[in-house]
């Protein structure tokens, strides 16, 4: 019989702005909620992928699950931009379908500033700020412009890519 892997637990935070918790209490407060949603504790995890994009900070999964009780498992960072959390899924996925790994736990944090993200968090090339070609949308969109005149690519061609969905 081929071995699924499922969503046991989910846990979210209230999106806004809190001054006074840090990362690590909004991570574990989101954590313990999935925890218990999935009837788990943290002792039945084997491994943890951590997820952040902007918060430019190394070892996130560590600091936000030390002292949960387990120690001695992977715990991993993921930075992957918007795409963090898919490629964390992607991961966990292979490990359970596979029998390496049957818990497997994915967080994803963030504590932006407040106002606009600095273009300079996103862009390391200074040229691209000072034309004005930091904003997301219009980059993202210029990229998929200079792919259809170099390959050909039709806007149809697009949007079949992301209608996609996998059996």
């Amino acid at each position: 019989m081929e071995k699924r892997a499922v969503i046991a637990g989910v846990g979210i935070t209230p999106f806004g702005s809190f001054p006074e918790k840090s990362f690590v209490n909004l991570s574990r407060d989101a954590i313990e909620m999935a925890l218990k949603d999935a009837k788990m504790s943290f002792k039945d995890i084997e491994v943890v992928f951590g997820v952040n994009s902007f918060l430019s900070k190394s070892t996130v999964g560590v600091m936000a699950t030390e002292g949960l009780g387990r120690m001695g498992i992977p715990v991993m960072d993921v930075d992957a931009a918007c795409a963090g959390a898919a490629s964390a899924f992607g991961f966990i996925k292979d490990l359970i379908e596979s029998g390496k790994r049957k818990n497997a736990l994915i967080f994803g944090v963030e504590k932006m500033p407040k106002g606009f993200m600095p273009p300079t968090v996103l862009y390391n090339n200074e040229w691209q700020v000072f034309m004005g070609l930091d904003q997301n949308p219009m980059y993202w969109a210029m990229m998929a412009r200079r792919h259809m005149h170099d390959y050909g690519t039709t806007v149809e061609e697009f949007g079949r890519s992301l209608s996609r969905t996998e059996p």
